[in-house]
């Protein structure tokens, strides 16, 4: 898996003729991750196919046109993967209210911020690498960019709420 990266990253448009074999292998792989737990292992491999398909993308645009749809489906899906924690919103509007009621240092006051124990949860790597995707299809095919925005502009803006820096950075460059 690796090899085929390397070689997507530095000489991809070789790969032109052989990407109806590759890409639904890439695919494959993209589709394997546990939404209730986060398997490092998965994480990992699901990062290195979603690299791999990027650097496809963006050293051949023109090629991967049939596959784009499915891919950006992909991409949206995974952006959202955290299986270790929880984004509530209905949560966080009550939180607001009682800082305001108690001016923020009322009973449930917590350091932690919904952040999970686990220091080493790799989920976050899916979720920039899914970012990337995306990038690469709006930095290389402007034509989809107003698909792009139609049918996925409020996922994305909704994921600005991400609580792994690096991938908020790349989300926010993305937009």
């Amino acid at each position: 898996m690796q090899c085929l990266s390397i070689i997507a990253k530095s000489i991809g448009s070789k790969l032109s003729p052989h990407l109806s074999q590759i890409i639904p292998v890439l695919r494959r792989l993209t589709t394997g991750l546990n939404r209730d737990e986060s398997v490092d292992e998965d994480n990992e491999l699901t990062e290195t196919a979603l690299t791999t398909l990027e650097a496809i993308i963006r050293k051949c645009p023109l090629e991967v046109n049939s596959y784009l749809d499915d891919l950006l489906d992909t991409s949206f899906t995974l952006i959202s993967y955290d299986p270790n924690y929880v984004y509530n919103d209905e949560e966080d509007e009550e939180m607001k209210e009682d800082d305001e009621d108690n001016g923020g240092w009322g009973d449930d006051y917590s350091d932690e911020g919904g952040v999970p124990e686990d220091d080493d949860d790799t989920s976050w790597k899916v979720r920039r690498a899914s970012v990337a995707i995306i990038d690469a299809v709006i930095k290389t095919r402007h034509d989809k960019v107003k698909q792009i925005i139609h049918n996925y502009s409020s996922n994305l803006v909704d994921r600005v709420k991400e609580r792994i820096d690096d991938v908020k950075i790349e989300i926010l460059n993305t937009l």
